[in-house]
């Protein structure tokens, strides 16, 4: 498995995994017609466009036979605001390749690529209920409060916490 930054040419393939990831991960959590709402088309056009603003990084993991199966999105944050300076905002493994070690080395490379670029700890959001926060427990992280999503268009309102890494080294 190869944990590399994220071109354009990967786009399709990134807005593939990341809508197949939410219909399956977020199915008891969201709401279905939430969840339908996700082309994997306009995604893809997202993961370009954000690419091209150079704000953010983004690695994929990619399998042995060259296909990309995971993303990792991460940028720096205020750490007087949140408590750490740099988030992993998005985070998603293609089902089929679970337990395998797609999570760990994207989040392992994530933490080490920010580490070079000066941030010290690392901070994340996930939806409660969602089975990757025992992934993110196992791997450390240390509970970090909670906030709200909220999308008015769908009346929805759900609970994500927060996790942290005080040391982002020792993620890597």
């Amino acid at each position: 498995m190869i944990i590399r930054s994220a071109t354009e040419e990967d786009c399709r393939a990134i807005a593939t995994v990341q809508v197949n990831s939410y219909r399956t991960a977020y199915a008891s959590l969201m709401p279905a017609e939430y969840l339908a709402a996700f082309s994997i088309d306009e995604q893809e056009q997202d993961w370009i466009t954000l690419l091209r603003a150079g704000r953010e990084l983004l690695l994929v993991a990619q399998n042995d036979e060259g296909q990309v199966i995971g993303y990792a999105l991460s940028k720096r944050t205020a750490k007087e605001e949140q408590g750490y300076d740099c988030e992993l905002v998005a985070m998603h493994i293609n089902r089929d390749f679970h337990r395998q070690g797609a999570g760990r080395l994207l989040l392992a490379e994530t933490a080490r690529r920010m580490h070079t670029l000066g941030c010290r700890s690392l901070g994340l959001w996930v939806l409660d209920g969602n089975p990757a926060c025992g992934f993110y427990e196992h791997l450390g992280g240390m509970a970090h409060g909670e906030q709200f999503f909220e999308i008015a268009e769908f009346n929805l309102r759900r609970r994500v916490v927060g996790y942290l890494w005080e040391h982002i080294e020792d993620l890597f």
